[in-house]
C-alpha cells in the first residue's frame, strides 16, 4: 500500500486513497451484513444517500463524527479496516455489564454444530440461512474473544 512519509511520526501515513478504500470497504460491508441501501443507511448517519453512494465508490471521505457513528451503531469492529490503515485494530471497552453470557457461546456452538451436521439442510456446509440465524451469536462470540484478547494485551500476554 502506497504510503506518504512523515518524519514526525514513526510510520507512514496512509494516502488518501488508501483511506478512502478502507471506509469504502465499510460502507460495502455494513450494507452486506444489514441489508442496508444507500438510503437506509443515510438515515442511520444523517448524511445523504449521495454521500453513501460516493463513499462506496471511493469518491469522498466522511468526516470524524460520521466515522464515529458508525463505530457507535455497528460495532467498533466495523471500523477495523479504517484501523488497519494506521496499523491498529479496534476492540470493545470490556465491562462487566457488557460481557456476552456463556449462553450465547453455547448457543452460537450448538447452531453451528446442527448446521454442519450430515443431515441438515447443506449437509456438511453452511447454508446461507443457516449463517443467517447464527450471525447474532457469532458475532456475540467475536466480541467476547476481542475482549479477552484485549485483556490478554494489556496485561502484556505474549502468544
Amino acid at each position: 500500500m502506497p504510503q506518504r512519509s512523515n518524519g514526525l511520526l514513526p510510520m507512514a501515513l496512509p494516502t488518501r486513497n488508501v483511506l478512502r478504500k478502507a471506509l469504502a470497504d465499510i460502507v460495502r460491508s455494513i450494507q452486506s451484513q444489514h441489508g442496508l441501501t444507500d438510503e437506509h443507511l443515510a438515515g442511520e448517519l444523517h448524511i445523504s444517500a449521495g454521500t453513501v453512494a460516493n463513499v462506496r465508490n471511493e469518491r469522498t471521505d466522511l468526516n470524524q463524527e460520521t466515522i464515529a457513528k458508525i463505530g457507535a451503531r455497528f460495532g467498533v469492529e466495523t471500523l477495523d479496516p479504517w484501523s488497519a490503515c494506521f496499523g491498529g485494530r479496534n476492540v470493545p471497552r470490556e465491562t462487566s455489564d457488557a460481557r456476552v453470557s456463556l449462553s450465547s457461546i453455547t448457543g452460537g456452538l450448538h447452531k453451528l454444530s446442527l448446521a454442519t451436521d450430515p443431515e441438515s439442510d447443506g449437509g456438511e456446509a453452511v447454508t446461507h440461512r443457516e449463517l443467517a440465524a447464527m450471525l447474532p451469536d457469532l458475532k456475540a462470540m467475536q466480541r467476547l474473544a476481542n475482549c479477552l484478547i484485549a485483556r490478554a494485551e494489556t496485561l502484556g500476554i505474549a502468544a
